[in-house]
């Protein structure tokens, strides 16, 4: 959150954008460094595990079939690379969108504040209406919430109000879906368990966590393909000077 609001003022306050961008990103760097290490230094383990047998062939072939049998793990799966790909597609796109549509960077700001700010409002609101109803309906709720204001504000949001009014809806119904992502796989594993009796909470977390990483993936390529292209055919239909000389 901090680093939402506090990144385009850095840059806005600096001489120009190529040093403001240079600056902003050492800055976070070298605070995001520093707590690291700080972590580092003072965090301790006191949890001793008893050494595990070494995994036959034969066992690690079988846990991956059970794991290829965990059908909610898979529509889990599935699901967070399609909505965090969304994400992580819109947080890069509004930056252009504020500074070339809207020309006003301070929207940047703005949207960080209000929009991860309902983020958590959602994060408290959703132990409250899991202790009423399933788990799978409040998630699905957040995705239906999330998809609506999205849509709306592709429609609607042509000024700074409505596009922060929109995205901060999205960002509650994404706060549900961001809460409940973590309890689910967990029940993945408990399903995983009871279907197959093996139980690999392991190879779960690495499945899922995989598939949200591919989704950063898409994220950060296909925002500067499309970019690129849109320039591309914008400069093939530019207009030529006519020319008035010999043979013209």
């Amino acid at each position: 959150m901090i680093a939402t609001i506090g990144f385009m003022p850095i840059v806005e306050a600096l001489p120009n954008q190529k040093i403001g961008y240079s600056i902003a990103v050492v800055i976070f760097a070298i605070v995001g460094v520093l707590a690291q290490w700080y972590s580092y230094a003072n965090i301790k383990e006191n949890y001793s595990a008893p050494k595990k047998e070494k995994v036959s062939k034969a066992e690690l072939k079988k846990s991956f079939k059970a794991l290829l049998r965990n059908k909610p793990l898979i529509t889990l799966s599935f699901v967070n690379l399609f909505t965090f790909s969304a994400f992580n597609l819109k947080l890069t796109v509004q930056v252009y969108y504020c500074k070339y549509i809207l020309k006003d960077m301070t929207a940047e700001s703005w949207l960080g504040f209000f929009s991860i700010g309902m983020v958590f409002v959602s994060v408290l609101l959703a132990p409250i209406l899991t202790k009423r109803f399933d788990k799978k309906y409040v998630y699905m709720m957040g995705c239906a919430i999330w998809a609506i204001a999205d849509i709306l504000g592709f429609f609607f949001a042509n000024n700074t109000f409505l596009l922060v009014f929109f995205t901060s809806i999205a960002y509650l119904g994404d706060g549900f879906t961001s809460a409940l992502n973590w309890a689910l796989v967990s029940d993945c594993v408990e399903y995983g368990e009871w279907q197959s009796g093996i139980r690999t909470e392991g190879m779960v977390y690495s499945f899922f966590t995989y598939f949200r990483k591919l989704s950063q993936a898409i994220a950060g390529f296909l925002p500067g393909i499309v970019l690129a292209w849109v320039a591309t055919c914008q400069v093939q239909h530019r207009p030529q000077p006519r020319s008035w000389g010999f043979g013209g």
